[in-house]
């Protein structure tokens, strides 16, 4: 016997903004000017491995954070351009 497959519609952007009441990256253009000092004091001292397992949560389905999730998203962006540098 052949499994059945379904194939599911690509959500939109307008799809998610309709279902969820905003758009996908609207916190994007809200955080993008923070600072390292900003990024500091939200998160703390964190090591260089816990950064990048909290990017990995963070992004792995965006649609469902919050606008803090957002904001802290953005945080770990910043902290971890400066430790690459």
């Amino acid at each position: 016997m052949k499994p059945h497959s379904v194939k599911a519609k690509k959500m939109t952007d307008a799809d998610i903004k309709k279902i969820f009441g905003r758009d996908t990256y609207e916190a994007d253009s809200k955080y993008k000017s923070m600072t390292l000092t900003e990024a500091k004091k939200l998160l703390g001292d964190r090591a260089d491995w816990e950064l990048r397992n909290m990017k990995k949560a963070l992004e792995s389905m965006r649609i469902l954070n919050s606008l803090e999730d957002e904001k802290r998203l953005a945080a770990v962006r910043v902290m971890l351009k400066k430790v690459k540098k």
